[in-house]
């Protein structure tokens, strides 16, 4: 594997809440039937590891980052901390919102 291809495992790594998983792991599946590999908590957290060296790891090594944003997204401490890792290097971000008429994500999320 190239040094490239290797900082970048995966296509895309989607950020939930907790109450959000199923629908996290549906837009998962969706991708991943489409070819695109995907890094999703708690799937992809290695056993034995730490699990927040695991999310910024995950983060790291994917290519793209998808927020399922919902009001349980909105008030999450972790996804609030999985936003502000994510780096500003050009990949691409999408927020998927899961309440049709919801305001933009909170202050806490809005890092950038």
């Amino acid at each position: 594997m190239s040094r490239a291809s290797a900082r970048t495992a995966y296509s895309a790594f989607i950020s939930h809440a907790k109450a959000d998983e199923k629908k996290a792991r549906e837009i998962a599946a969706a991708l991943e039937e489409r070819g695109f590999k995907c890094w999703i908590a708690p799937r992809n957290v290695r056993p034995g590891h730490s699990y927040g060296d695991e999310i910024v790891r995950g983060i790291e090594k994917s290519r793209a980052f998808i927020l399922v944003l919902s009001k349980a997204s909105n008030g999450s401490a972790f996804v609030a901390r999985e936003v502000v890792c994510e780096p500003l290097d050009g990949r691409a971000d999408a927020a998927v919102h899961r309440q049709a008429g919801r305001r933009l994500p909170t202050a806490g999320l809005r890092t950038r």
